[in-house]
């Protein structure tokens, strides 16, 4: 688990294909600060456990707005503002990606 969440906050894509090495170095060095901060505050292993998927589920939210937010972007370099009929086609796309 620290790994995959080491991988998250290092900037990692869950689905490939995305990510560099120093942000994994990074992200491995802040969860085992996060982790050895919660063993001296005396936090039980339960709770650690849970801080990390915490961790995971935020990540993983952050770069799935972030992924909407990218595409707005490039609608806007076109040239052009985004219509409504193209915002509500990105959530679309989005939310059933997220079925997947």
């Amino acid at each position: 688990m620290d790994a995959i969440t080491a991988c998250v906050v290092g900037g990692v894509s869950m689905t490939g294909g995305v990510g560099k090495p120093w942000g994994v170095v990074i992200g491995c060095l802040l969860i085992t600060v996060i982790a050895n901060g919660l063993d001296i505050m005396g936090v039980s292993s339960h709770w650690q456990k849970i801080v990390k998927g915490v961790i995971i589920v935020v990540g993983c939210a952050d770069r799935r707005k972030g992924k909407e937010q990218e595409t707005l972007n490039g609608i806007e370099r076109q040239g052009r503002s985004p219509s409504p009929l193209d915002i509500h086609q990105i959530h679309k796309h989005f939310k059933e990606e997220k079925r997947t």
